[in-house]
């Protein structure tokens, strides 16, 4: 089953990656793309500290990386934004 939903992911992704290919202001997709991945960190926070999730590398680990991820998407935002108001 986590094969298939990893399979799902992929094609969105793939998906994602066509429309922003095609986006002329980009900074919006940029700005949704961090807050989703800030999201998406915040359920995995709440996931490791309600106890759920598999061992392995921890839930928290992911979620610092989500977190980085959303950073450098805020700053494509911002560099996005300084680059057109010039």
């Amino acid at each position: 089953m986590e094969d298939l939903y990893r399979e799902l992911a992929v094609n969105r992704a793939r998906i994602a990656r066509n429309a922003l290919a095609g986006e002329r202001d980009r900074t919006r997709l940029f700005a949704q793309s961090a807050a989703a991945l800030e999201e998406a960190a915040a359920v995995l926070h709440h996931t490791a500290a309600t106890g759920l999730g598999k061992p392995g590398r921890s839930l928290d680990a992911h979620a610092a990386g989500l977190e980085a991820a959303a950073a450098r998407f805020e700053l494509a935002a911002d560099i996005t934004r300084a680059r057109r108001a010039r």
